[in-house]
């Protein structure tokens, strides 16, 4: 970085908007960046997701934000921290790069969040975010939640519960017990999940409600196995 070039912010975007831009080439000192539909220039990201592949001892892994999914990509190893595993939340902060006709995110800091709580506090954040986006990028109408994501230097205490859930289970919530009664150590099989709570409740909602949850990144899925975040 040139001794007068200052920092760039590092956009807090989801996947799917950073891969429907269109990669620019500077010349000079000039970053490169992602162009977005909405005038953005995005040079660097910040992202929330979950590890969904990696290769052991590889220099890449897939982030999964519930919108899309990216690679992101390092040429030494060691970059990518040898803890982050398959399902794991991380924060990521990189710089989009280009190979072949597709985008990927080199990556300045990887961190495993230990409370996968912050995957929901990031879909919330966006949608305030991205909500009435103007062609320039957003300001928040009304107050936002400070994030503790955006830079390196701040905590990533967990988000605190609301404490507003009633004390008998909603359908969610039997989805995600049953979730965990079934999983012995692998994950439980997703079939005989929804087929269970059809059963046992009644209904046929089953599928319907387990989609959601993954959506919402309250489960997570791999080779028909589920897992509860936690």
């Amino acid at each position: 970085m040139p001794p007068n070039q200052k920092r760039q912010t590092a956009h807090i975007i989801s996947i799917k908007a950073l891969l429907s831009g269109t990669y620019k080439v500077e010349e000079g000192w000039q970053p490169n960046y992602v162009l977005l539909p909405d005038g953005r220039q995005v040079s660097r990201v910040n992202l929330v997701g979950i590890v969904i592949a990696r290769e052991e001892g590889s220099g890449e892994f897939l982030l999964d934000d519930g919108s899309s999914t990216v690679v992101v990509r390092s040429f030494e190893d060691t970059a990518i921290p040898a803890e982050v595993k398959v399902g794991d939340p991380v924060l990521l902060v990189g710089r989009p790069r280009l190979f072949g006709k597709d985008i990927y995110v080199f990556p300045e800091i990887i961190r495993r969040l230990e409370n996968p709580g912050w995957i929901r506090f990031r879909k919330r954040e966006l949608e305030i975010l991205e909500k009435d986006m103007p062609e320039k990028e957003a300001v928040p109408q009304g107050p936002v939640p400070a994030s503790p994501l955006v830079s390196a230097g701040e905590t990533t205490t967990a988000p605190q519960e609301s404490g507003e859930e009633a004390d008998e289970e909603t359908p969610a919530e039997k989805i995600m017990t049953l979730v965990r009664e079934m999983d012995k150590g692998e994950g439980a099989a997703t079939e005989e999940v929804i087929n269970r709570y059809n059963q046992e409740q009644g209904s046929t909602e089953g599928e319907a409600l387990l989609n959601d949850l993954l959506k919402r990144g309250q489960l997570f899925e791999i080779k028909g196995k589920l897992k509860v975040l936690e």
